[in-house]
């Protein structure tokens, strides 16, 4: 009986990995929180089965890490994204031991190859479909929404897959013939689907993943292999023009490097301890250097993204992650060879992406790195029943912690579809329900400012609009809706007031500059 439980764990995993494949969307509120409580949710199921028999070495620096990033929580300037980015590293450490514990025999092992290999071509079909049948595609049965968040992120999952195939082909012997046509007509389609993405960051990771998979099979054609791969490299992006080449003027590309830089800077000011968890997005506003409104909800870097939200201590210990994981894995590189050149190809990739933003990505990784280490027995399966009931109590009271920014997204939905049919009386009941489980999530407040408005309770939208600013004070358009509100009442000195506080937080945003100066000159001539 226990390992049929077992063996509906495993299958609860596997099936959390399609889903955060093929959700709607995989960066937002709605999903994150969706695949938190169903971790959470898994996780307490799997502990009234059997309490963890393994750990790894690298369990001390990921509790430092996540003990760390609660520090956030006391000085950010967005406490629900904070939040957001925390309950997402708690569900990805559950996860991981999880992974550890379920997948640690070679049959879990091969039926997880299997499975992610099979929803891999999945993906690749749902892709070909896209591109193929572009009009009717999402017209098919039973036909799921395209969840990548873009084509890079799209190419970084397919490099995961592929480099996963790879590895079976080239280095399982007793494999069937079938079988190896199979592998390697996957591994044609994969190559083409990644330049059809026309992402330079995918390609040079699915590169560099062959060359470690070169390096792992015979060392001796590392130097050939390197050749080939820059020669391709840039064969594809000066004369194919893959991704648009390296050229001035996109935001993709050279513009790239302005953000980096700009990064840094924001950097210099939060050197140590970093601006906080999730607060990227708030601060860069001020420091970029780019004209024009639009603006970067990351860094395109992850490792620059990291330095600015937890500094050079959280930087330290993400570091100390990444050396023990590889200290540890390197010598199992042999066992799984395709597992390790994913897992480098992820973090290759995120040099130039936000792709470990992306769960599409993260959780797959948490995958390769639980089979890839190398485990070690820990005893918690002989500690007493009274000790494991406050264990069981935590992880009870995280389910709850994880289901309210889940319930609030869900009733947030709801709102909006009721607001869009101009069903206002449903709309305001969803979204007061939203903000009773999430009320330090800005944009409910927002929506139920606009609600209010409708209804024609004025006060009442102005008292959510302050609300939605005090919960994200460098909100830039948060402010210009509340400024908005001030001329709609006359109120022109709060107005500009705020129009104030709104240069100061993006200085390089001329439109907002030109706008207080027209509020400038209407005072001047009320006063003259």
């Amino acid at each position: 009986m226990t390992q049929i439980k077992e063996r509906l764990i495993e299958y609860s995993l596997l099936f959390l990995l399609a889903i955060t494949l093929f959700v709607p969307s995989t960066i937002d509120v709605f999903t994150n929180s969706l695949v938190n409580l169903l971790v959470a949710v898994i996780f307490f199921l799997w502990l009234t089965i059997r309490f963890p028999r393994y750990t790894v070495r690298i369990n001390l620096p990921l509790l430092l890490f996540l003990l760390y990033s609660l520090f956030s929580l006391f000085k950010t300037c967005n406490f629900a994204f904070t939040l957001m980015q925390i309950y997402m590293f708690i569900s990805l450490y559950l996860l991981l031991i999880m992974v550890i514990n379920v997948f640690d025999n070679k049959d879990s092992i091969r039926r997880f190859t299997v499975f992610f290999l099979v929803i891999g071509g999945l993906k690749m079909l749902q892709v070909i479909l896209i591109k193929l049948l572009p009009n009717t595609a999402y017209q098919l049965p039973l036909f799921l929404p395209f969840s990548m968040a873009n084509d890079n992120h799209l190419a970084g999952y397919l490099t995961i897959v592929i480099s996963i195939a790879g590895g079976i082909f080239f280095f399982k012997r007793k494999i069937k013939k079938s079988i190896k046509i199979c592998l390697f007509l996957y591994l044609i389609t994969g190559f083409i689907l990644i330049f059809s993405a026309n992402s330079r960051s995918g390609l040079i990771a699915l590169l560099f993943s062959f060359l470690i998979l070169i390096y792992i099979k015979n060392k001796k054609f590392l130097i050939t292999g390197l050749v080939v791969v820059l020669m391709t490299l840039i064969y594809c992006f000066f004369f194919l023009k893959i991704g648009g080449g390296f050229k001035r003027g996109d935001i993709h590309s050279y513009e790239r490097l302005i953000i980096w830089e700009d990064t840094l800077n924001l950097w210099s000011d939060y050197p140590v301890f970093g601006s906080g968890v999730g607060s990227f997005r708030d601060y860069y506003p001020q420091y970029k250097r780019m004209e024009g409104t639009s603006t970067a909800q990351y860094a395109h870097n992850e490792y620059l993204n990291l330095l600015v939200e937890m500094g050079i201590v959280g930087f330290v210990l993400f570091g100390w992650i990444i050396v023990r994981l590889f200290r540890e894995a390197i010598p199992r590189r042999f066992l799984y060879p395709g597992f390790f050149a994913a897992f480098c190809s992820v973090l290759i990739q995120a040099g130039v992406e936000f792709n470990l933003h992306n769960i599409a990505i993260t959780f797959p990784c948490c995958f390769l790195i639980g089979i890839i280490l190398p485990k070690e027995k820990n005893g918690m399966e002989q500690i007493s029943y009274l000790t494991k009931i406050p264990i069981y109590l935590g992880v009870v009271f995280l389910v709850f912690l994880f289901s309210l920014p889940h319930l609030g997204a869900q009733f947030h939905r709801k709102g909006q579809n009721f607001l869009k049919n101009g069903r206002l009386i449903q709309a305001k009941t969803n979204i007061f329900r939203s903000v009773f489980f999430n009320p330090v999530y800005s944009e409910y407040h927002m929506l139920l400012g606009e609600i209010y408005e409708k209804e024609g309770y004025s006060f009442k939208a102005l008292d959510e609009l302050k609300i939605a600013v005090e919960l994200e004070p460098r909100n830039v358009w948060y402010k210009k809706k509340l400024a908005q509100k001030y001329l709609q009442w006359k109120d022109l000195d709060k107005a500009i007031e705020e129009y104030e506080k709104i240069v100061r937080l993006a200085p390089n945003v001329f439109s907002f500059r030109d706008e207080l100066r027209k509020l400038y000159r209407w005072k001047l001539n009320i006063q003259y």
